[in-house]
């Protein structure tokens, strides 16, 4: 019985390991709606006029939507390690975690001393 229990608990630590770690170019590519939740606050998330576009060929556009205009910028996205970086123009990185939750998720919880001290979280909530 101790080691069936054991043979139990190995597969589903593995089951839990290989979830985040077993993202793939069909998971990512496509349209994700970009929302924010204040962390430090626990507050609601807040859908944003953002829009990610993952592209196969591992390019992204981000097309930012309001009522007076349309922002485009570019970028380059790959899978590392179980997380997806983002990589802009300026050659800046963004990691983000996957989740499985309710819907399929990244999320990626950012500091700044001044204006959000507690941490404010970006998730990309898969359209």
């Amino acid at each position: 019985m101790k080691k069936f229990f054991i043979a139990v608990c190995v597969l589903l630590f593995s089951i839990g390991c290989n979830s985040a770690s077993d993202i793939s170019s069909e998971t990512v590519c496509g349209n994700w709606d970009m929302y924010l939740i204040d962390t430090g606050r626990n507050g609601e998330e807040q859908k944003q006029p953002i829009i990610y576009t993952f592209l196969p060929d591992g390019s992204y556009v981000c097309r930012i939507e309001d009522s007076t205009k349309e922002d485009v910028s570019n970028g380059k996205w790959e899978i590392k390690e179980g997380k997806l970086l983002l990589r802009d123009a300026a050659n800046n990185i963004v990691a983000y975690t996957y989740g499985r939750g309710q819907r399929h998720t990244f999320s990626h919880t950012a500091y700044d001393k001044e204006f959000f001290p507690r941490g404010l979280t970006f998730v990309l909530r898969k359209q």
